[in-house]
């Protein structure tokens, strides 16, 4: 090869190595929106188990199953333990209800999204609603390897969530996701004021609804000693066809 071939070379190298370097990467917004996407299917009906422990209370499990549909909300029914058997929850946009079948009204009652759970570490959005997309603004602030129970020295890429409106349940999230797939594995939560107040870890992985997802969560209350919850997702299914009748007040109450 000549000398202006050779240049000829070098340069379409360095030409596609600068294309290459100027290509934009992933947003902050579309990890977010992957991370999502690993937690649970857009559209989905699903099993979930809650066990909590709290010092000042008698440990409880409770088994609930949740209908989510993208866009619309969720409805969830309670089925163990017997006593609680029946209740029913509905969320739609930033509205939450709870109708007991065994109170002496046929009314359902106005939840709080930032509430616990069924005295849960577990906020009533946290169980509801799976989306963070909409209700936070999403940045890259970092990458970091944590040590993880079942996945060893994981590479990581470090997200800040920050509240879109002042009705949003978390001042502030910061995200850890997988840099291989951006699966989430582990999450902090902070008040409006700053405080840190709630720490969450996704401690086991399985195969769900079509691909590997976290399947078990643990959500740690750094407000009272030893108090967390954890929920185990026993089953998951992408269901496309939930009717829009399970988001209704009549449902609700029926």
């Amino acid at each position: 090869m000549n000398y202006t071939a050779h240049l000829r070379t070098v340069l379409f190298a360095l030409l596609v190595t600068g294309m290459a370097a100027s290509l934009p990467a992933q947003s902050a917004e579309d990890i977010l929106n992957e991370a999502e996407n690993v937690l649970y299917p857009d559209n989905y009906y699903g099993v979930m188990e809650m066990y909590t422990h709290n010092p000042s209370r008698r440990d409880t499990t409770m088994v609930y199953e949740i209908y989510y549909r993208d866009g619309i909300g969720s409805f969830m029914e309670v089925t163990e333990p017997a006593r609680s058997r029946g209740m029913r929850f509905l969320q739609k946009g930033d509205d939450l209800w709870l109708f007991n079948p065994r109170s002496n009204s046929r009314r359902a009652i106005r939840l709080s999204p930032r509430e616990s759970f069924q005295g849960s570490a577990f906020s009533n959005d946290d169980v509801s609603d799976s989306s963070y997309t909409d209700d936070y603004d999403a940045a890259i602030v970092g990458r970091e390897t944590l040590d993880h129970q079942e996945l060893g020295a994981t590479a990581t890429i470090k997200l800040e969530l920050t509240a879109k409106r002042p009705t949003t349940t978390y001042g502030r999230i910061i995200m850890w996701v997988r840099e291989t797939d951006y699966a989430p594995i582990n999450m902090e939560y902070y008040a409006k004021s700053g405080l840190l107040f709630k720490r969450m870890q996704l401690l086991e992985f399985a195969d769900l609804a079509g691909r590997r997802r976290p399947s078990l969560m643990r959500m740690e209350s750094l407000e009272q000693d030893d108090f967390y919850s954890t929920v185990k997702i026993t089953d998951l299914e992408v269901r496309e066809d939930i009717p829009d009748r399970y988001f209704s007040q009549s449902n609700l109450t029926r």
